[in-house]
């Protein structure tokens, strides 16, 4: 992130006269060091009032929107029906009564 505004810097010192436009973009960049040195501070005090029971119901929460076993194989099922091939069971079924005389004939 820090090449990105150095890299800024530079093309306005190439391409832009503007003063404003520079004095901005080094504003920018102060702010930039300015949080990301705020938020090294805060990182650890976070990392120590976490608390991994909040973690815990929230996992729970989300596992129980979860669909159970039963709920997931009737929408497979669902699904599976509802792109059947009927053209499929058409051709099977000639096949099948052919073998079946074949089988009364002897």
């Amino acid at each position: 992130m820090k090449r990105l505004f150095f890299q800024l810097l530079l093309v306005s010192d190439l391409n832009v006269k503007d003063k404003l436009f520079k004095s901005a973009i080094a504003i920018f960049i102060r702010l930039t060091y300015f949080v990301s040195d705020i938020a090294k501070e805060k990182a650890p005090q976070l990392a120590a009032n976490f608390d991994k029971n909040d973690l815990k119901s929230v996992e729970t929460v989300f596992k129980s929107g979860l669909p159970t076993p039963d709920e997931y194989a009737r929408e497979k099922v669902k699904a599976l029906a509802s792109n059947f091939d009927h053209s499929e069971l058409k051709h099977v079924e000639p096949q099948v009564k052919t073998n079946v005389a074949v089988i009364e004939e002897q």
